[in-house]
């Protein structure tokens, strides 16, 4: 009872413990470790990567945009150079102004179009086009606008009267002079025959008609000089054959742009002496 004496046994059992060391051993590591920094990843690898892509694929598009720039094309040949305005509208490369002694008179005309004065006629002759049929069909053509003196007859009225298949529309003339009206009623006519669409576009001065109605040959032929629009199709395919009449189908007016434009810029900027 009271004090306890150690003895040499218990002072022999309390010493060196090699488990209890390294434990301490492994506790002194973590804390010197949690004393020292972790390095930080550095990004610059992915940064190098990111901006050697960005450049390859800038300069795969220089290149591809500089082979484009200065690809070499093949001249089209004459044929081809005729029909390379199927699809799109003649006006769009520009103009150009004839004047007639003939006929007193001037108007623009879109350049890549032919203009012909000869045997008392002038006519103004598209490039090759695709033109639609009534029945839906497309065929090479080309578009025909033919200035002559007043007539007393003409072929496609052979038959009887024509026939309106359109109401007819007033133009207004860009520049008239003193002796030419500011506007003129254009008419679309279907001459005698089955197919129904626009034949010939007619200045028909201050005479008007609606769709249905009758367009007699006396009202066409008392117009001086008689002036008409006409469609015809290519026998080759250059048309430099014999070609023949072609009707239109009469909605053509409203949604062929590339027809209308070229045909009202000519006869908008008729200047009449």
């Amino acid at each position: 009872m009271g004090n306890s004496i150690t003895s040499p046994d218990d002072i022999k059992e309390s010493g060196p413990n090699p488990e209890q060391d390294e434990i301490d051993r492994q506790a002194r590591i973590a804390y010197l470790k949690s004393l020292t920094p972790a390095k930080r990843r550095s990004v610059w690898p992915v940064v190098t990567a990111a901006i050697l892509a960005i450049v390859v694929i800038v300069a795969g598009l220089y290149f591809f945009v500089l082979e484009k720039k200065f690809e070499v094309k093949k001249a089209p040949t004459s044929s081809q150079s005729q029909q390379s305005n199927t699809g799109s509208d003649d006006i769009d490369v520009g103009t150009e102004h004839f004047n007639s002694t003939t006929f007193s008179l001037g108007f623009d005309y879109p350049k890549n179009w032919t203009v012909k004065e000869e045997g008392g006629k002038l006519t103004a002759r598209s490039t090759i086009r695709d033109l639609k049929d009534t029945s839906g069909k497309t065929v090479k053509g080309q578009i025909l606008l033919t200035i002559q003196p007043k007539q007393a007859s003409l072929e496609g009225f052979k038959k009887g009267n024509g026939v309106a298949v359109r109401d007819s529309e007033k133009i207004t003339y860009t520049s008239p002079t003193q002796n030419q009206r500011a506007q003129t009623y254009v008419t679309f006519v279907n001459y005698a025959h089955a197919a129904e669409g626009i034949d010939a576009v007619y200045i028909t001065g201050d005479l008007g008609y609606q769709k249905s109605q009758a367009v007699p040959e006396v009202d066409i032929v008392r117009v001086d000089p008689l002036i008409s629009t006409s469609f015809i199709k290519c026998a080759s395919s250059d048309c430099s054959g014999p070609s023949e009449a072609f009707t239109i189908p009469a909605n053509s007016w409203s949604e062929a742009a590339y027809l209308t434009k070229s045909i009202r810029t000519i006869l908008t900027t008729l200047s009449i002496q």
